[in-house]
């Protein structure tokens, strides 16, 4: 009976890295569809050929919005410019594998918080498998949206399960609603929707302390990546 203990012991141990192994490969079976991978230099759609554009005019030191223009947030420029700065033509497919490897981490995440291990990894699929039509070749602001939006869900619904949020959880929060913010701005109705609800249930509990609390570590958070975006194009302007 020990023994079996012992076993199962060890067996939980590795558990979690055995999630991250199976996430891996998930993710990099759904990052084939990025336009270039690591097996293929495919043709980008329309978008993210701007997108590249801006990044390629960025490492020659132009500035977006003064030498180029698009409509994106200026997140989205300079995270194409990091997989440059990585590598010409495959760089930016790494940047978006750890996006979406994040996305699925988190998405696991808040699937584990109500459901068994074995569960948890069926139902991923299931999520993956109906996002996986809709990737569209990739590079596009939706997709690197999806890990901020991902992450600050987890904390909300493990928040609503436990009542209880660590204040570096809440920057990290702000910290996803300001990246989010500096990709597209239309797409921070979760947000919204996430500060009624605690708003709501911190009113009802008598929790005012928790309110200012929040909002304080939520604005520092969004001022953390901001900021130093919003100066640099300022100190360029």
């Amino acid at each position: 009976m020990n023994l079996w203990k012992s076993i199962e012991q060890k067996t939980e141990r590795w558990m979690p890295f055995v999630s991250l192994a199976f996430i891996a490969a998930i993710t990099f079976i759904f990052s084939m569809q990025c336009s270039p991978n690591i097996w293929n230099n495919g043709e980008a759609g329309k978008d993210s050929s701007v997108f590249r554009t801006v990044a390629l005019m960025m490492d020659q030191g132009y500035v977006p919005y003064r030498d180029t223009f698009d409509h994106k947030g200026p997140l989205m420029y300079i995270l194409n410019w990091l997989g440059i700065q990585l590598s010409y033509y495959r760089g930016i497919w790494v940047v978006e594998y750890i996006t979406l490897f994040v996305t699925f981490v988190y998405m696991y995440k808040i699937i584990r918080l109500c459901c068994t291990r074995l569960m948890s990894w069926g139902m991923l699929l299931v999520a993956v498998a109906a996002l996986y039509p809709q990737f569209e070749g990739g590079n596009l602001t939706e997709e690197y949206a999806m890990p901020f939006i991902a992450v600050s869900l987890y904390y909300f619904t493990k928040y609503l399960l436990t009542s209880h949020i660590h204040s570096l959880q809440v920057l990290l929060c702000g910290i996803c609603f300001g990246a989010v913010c500096l990709l597209r701005p239309n797409m921070v109705a979760s947000w919204g929707v996430f500060s009624i609800v605690v708003l709501v249930k911190c009113l009802h509990e008598k929790k005012y302390a928790e309110i200012g609390r929040f909002l304080l570590f939520f604005l520092i958070g969004i001022g953390v990546i901001v900021i130093p975006i919003l100066a640099w194009l300022y100190g360029e302007g």
